[in-house]
This record gives C-alpha cells, sequence and structure tokens, in this order.
C-alpha cells in the first residue's frame, strides 16, 4: 500500500527538499504561477498544474502519488478480474503453462537495455516538464524545445554484448564517408 508521507523519510526526502527550494525560488521568480500551485490531494505536496486544472483537488503529484494510484488501480483491476470465473480459468492456465519446463522459451544470455525513447514518454509528463521548465526559466518553453532538450538529455550509447575492438570497428567503419 502506498503511504502519504513517503517523502518524509529515506533518500527522497532530500530530492523532494531540493524540489521545494526549485518550486520556492519559480515562484518567489515570477508570483503569479501561485495560483497555478495545487496540493496533492494524496500527499499534500505542491506542485505546479495547468491553469485549467487549478480549481480542481483531486490531482495527484507527478513526483509519485499519480503514478502509484495509477498500479494500485490495476491491482484492483486485475484482482476483480482473476476473481470472476473466466479469470480463474485464464490464470489456472497461465500457471499450468508455467510449470512444464519444455514449453518455456529459451533463456537468452545477455539482454541489451532499449534506449529511453523521447517518444515513450507521456504527454502528461512532457507538458508537466515543459511547465516546470518556464517556471525556472521565467520564459515560456515550446514543447520542441522541450523534446530537443529530452533527447539530448536521455541520449545513450547502445549495449554492446560484444567485444570492445569490435564496436569501436564498426563505429569508425560508419564514420566514414565510403563506409
Amino acid at each position: 500500500m502506498f503511504c502519504a508521507d513517503w517523502y518524509e523519510t529515506g533518500p527522497a526526502r532530500d530530492a523532494v527538499g531540493a524540489y521545494y527550494l526549485a518550486l520556492r525560488t519559480a515562484l518567489k521568480h515570477d508570483p503569479t504561477l501561485r495560483w497555478q500551485r495545487v496540493r496533492c490531494c494524496h500527499c499534500g505536496l505542491f506542485f505546479v498544474t495547468s491553469p485549467s486544472n487549478r480549481d480542481r483537488r483531486d490531482l495527484r503529484c507527478p513526483i509519485g502519488c499519480r503514478a502509484a494510484h495509477l498500479r494500485q488501480a490495476s491491482h484492483y483491476r486485475s484482482r476483480a478480474y482473476y476473481s470472476t470465473p473466466a479469470g480463474r480459468n485464464k490464470k489456472k492456465k497461465m500457471n499450468e503453462h508455467r510449470k512444464s519446463p519444455a514449453q518455456r522459451p529459451p533463456v537468452a544470455e545477455v539482454v541489451p537495455t532499449p534506449p529511453i525513447d523521447v517518444e515513450s514518454l507521456t504527454p502528461e509528463l512532457i507538458t508537466h516538464i515543459r511547465l516546470v521548465t518556464s517556471a525556472l526559466e521565467g520564459r515560456l518553453v515550446s514543447r520542441d524545445e522541450i523534446i530537443s532538450m529530452l533527447k539530448r538529455v536521455l541520449r545513450q550509447h547502445r549495449f554492446v554484448a560484444g567485444r570492445r575492438i569490435d564496436y569501436v570497428v564498426e563505429e569508425l567503419s560508419a564514420r566514414r564517408p565510403d563506409g
């Protein structure tokens, strides 16, 4: 169960302190943002939202409560489904399939981690990043600027399963104009 005081202990305490410092700085820099500040209905943390949402009292913070609520709702939906006769039959078949070692797929030796793709981020998260960045910079930041910033920040080198020398040779040959 997700507790409402998750941010008061552990490593999250320092991160939330830094977040509040940044939020206070943004509100001090632009006092008009104060009316866009709302409280999370679960944990009570303040966060900046869209002007159209400022009167809503059912919003959860993007720091953790929103995702935890979605996971919890998914858990309740799954639990309700698997308690029905059709769900119990499906779960029984899945468990029987898992028991049979002959039908298990072979285990791969190395599974490369897929890079984080900007397109895989939710529009709500991009909008929130845009809103906070605009508040911190004191100017309107476009969605294209946010996406180019995220592409630059989230860029990862590909995971190579082979030897380093093979990777270097492959990269050098790919960079040659005639390669």
